[in-house]
């Protein structure tokens, strides 16, 4: 339980950490990409004017490419280590699932070893009480073939979201 509760930390700081790099590298090529931008939509500045000369319309569409560059770039930017980190976190998730179920599973068990000796204690007292302290096979028998409900137990695993498409 522990070891969970302590890899579901350590999953969390890496998260940030991947956070914190796609980030960083964002912010050093945001700067770049912003002015470019800017100086791109200065020049696109009386492209809609209805009587443009033929040099005028080349040179806005050739704006215009450019433009929808920089767009698809800062694009880019923001998708940066998206996918590395995304596959990251479902290894993480899925190696944490594992180790749960496992468990999930050894608390099951413990819980039936519990329930059956404590059945046997019962029948035990029940024969020192008033069977002169002769537990019967059938006593036995009974506790040893119960079946104990775990269904509480049962721990309900998220299932891990599709990664988002990040269109570049």
């Amino acid at each position: 339980h522990n070891n969970s509760v302590q890899d579901l930390g350590n999953s969390i700081k890496e998260v940030e950490k991947c956070l914190e790099s796609t980030v960083a590298s964002t912010s050093s090529a945001y700067p770049a990409i912003v002015e470019a931008y800017k100086a791109s939509q200065q020049r696109m500045q009386g492209c809609d004017a209805a009587s443009l000369s033929e040099e005028k319309k080349e040179s806005c569409e050739q704006n215009k490419k450019e433009l929808k560059k920089i767009v698809c770039g800062m694009k880019q930017v923001g998708c940066m280590g998206y996918k590395e980190c995304y596959q990251n976190r479902v290894a993480k998730f899925t190696a944490i699932e594992k180790v749960t179920k496992v468990a999930e599973k050894a608390r099951k068990t413990d819980f039936t070893l519990y329930k059956r000796l404590e059945c046997l204690f019962g029948a035990y007292l029940t024969a020192t009480m008033y069977n002169g302290g002769k537990v019967t096979q059938d006593a036995i028998d009974g506790c040893t073939n119960k079946k104990f409900d775990t269904v509480h137990l049962n721990i309900v695993y998220p299932t891990v979201p599709a990664e988002a498409s990040c269109q570049r």
